[in-house]
């Protein structure tokens, strides 16, 4: 399939590409074209890749169409396309929105995450999957879903901490719940190193703010350790460590408001 793609690119579209993956949607698991279709994607270069990723959503859209009232099948069916072209797939807000578009119910969400997390896609393609999906879905369950399929990996990129904040403010008590307690599992310099200023302050208030109702003793010492790396990262001077401090005063923690004084105590009287 792969000479035919290049020496005739447009029959091998119409004439092979797109009935297979069309065939494809219609019952993955009785074949093995997935495998073969996946090989091909894999084996030319970027911008056919893509090209092939859009061909295969204007099938799977054409699919979804039919398969609306079997939403068993429409999940395996954009499994499918996520497993022969997760690869060709670089704007992953492009491939969500139209996941979203086929309004899949709470249960299908959940079976659809599941698959994602069982593929055998990258790590950073099925981080920022999870990473989206967690914001952008309505569902509450499937931003819980999503938080808790993140969580359980690689953490230490840009993209996941800075939506791990976002998700401090979510209308869920759930998934601020899940939030907290996967930021508060990071290394600390790792938050506060990914973090810009303004929003590592926010955090911090935020983080507090939560901990006040939902945090346990070890949260606490965790909180405490965070303050710590906050104020002193990267710059170690009594200056920068005043100025984060007194940033934080706009956020009405009774637990922030002791771990800041407890920590002024420190600064104050260093060997005690």
């Amino acid at each position: 399939m792969s000479s035919l793609l290049e020496t005739a690119p447009k029959v091998f579209v119409d004439e092979v590409f797109r009935p297979m993956i069309a065939y494809v949607y219609q019952d993955p698991m009785e074949t093995t074209l997935p495998d073969e279709l996946k090989e091909v994607v894999c084996a030319t270069d970027a911008n056919r890749r893509r090209s092939l990723g859009r061909i295969a959503m204007e099938e799977l859209l054409h699919a979804a169409s039919f398969l609306a009232r079997d939403e068993e099948r429409l999940v395996d069916a954009i499994a499918a396309y996520w497993d022969i072209c997760s690869v060709a797939t670089d704007d992953m807000s492009w491939f969500i929105d139209h996941v979203l578009d086929m309004k899949l119910a709470k249960k299908s969400k959940r079976q659809l995450l599941q698959c994602i997390a069982e593929s055998d896609a990258s790590d950073d393609a099925r981080r920022d999957f999870f990473v989206i999906m967690m914001q952008s879905d309505s569902l509450s369950d499937t931003r819980e879903q999503a938080l808790k399929h993140l969580a359980t990996m690689d953490l230490v990129h840009a993209s996941a901490i800075h939506a791990l904040a976002h998700q401090l403010r979510d209308k869920s008590k759930r998934v601020q719940r899940l939030a907290f307690i996967t930021l508060l599992s990071i290394a600390p310099e790792m938050v506060v190193g990914h973090l810009e200023s303004m929003l590592m302050t926010q955090t911090m208030g935020l983080l507090c703010v939560l901990g006040q109702d939902l945090a346990s003793k070890g949260d606490h010492e965790l909180l405490a350790r965070l303050l710590v790396v906050y104020c002193t990262w990267p710059q170690h001077t009594m200056q920068a460590t005043c100025s984060k401090l007194l940033a934080l005063d706009a956020y009405p923690s009774l637990l922030l408001q002791s771990l800041v004084r407890d920590h002024i105590q420190r600064l104050v009287k260093p060997n005690d």
